[in-house]
């Protein structure tokens, strides 16, 4: 039994690191998106939290929506490229 699931989007933010020597940005992608952030609070605080999405299976979805999940203990239900993912992800976690 969940204590919150959340319904929604996760989003990558793109802000500013650095300038290059010609001035333009570098810049860094960061996990955002209210119901997220929300269920990584609730999460923190010891809620059980899951999350249901559609996603792609881009380095984004990977790298930002699983991990993300994953970092802040939320359980996550992804619709769409979910096969692609999961392959990554099994790679992923035999790396570490």
């Amino acid at each position: 039994m969940y204590d919150v699931i959340a319904l929604g989007e996760l989003l990558v933010d793109l802000a500013e690191r650095t300038k290059d020597k010609n001035g333009y940005p570098t810049l860094a992608a960061n996990p955002g998106g209210a119901p997220g952030n929300f269920l990584a609070a609730l999460s923190a605080y010891g809620k059980k939290t899951a999350f249901l999405a559609k996603v792609g299976d881009d380095t984004f979805a990977f790298l930002h929506y699983v991990i993300t999940c994953i970092w802040a203990n939320i359980e996550w239900y992804f619709r769409m490229g979910y096969g692609k993912i999961r392959q990554k992800l099994k790679r992923f976690l035999k790396t570490k």
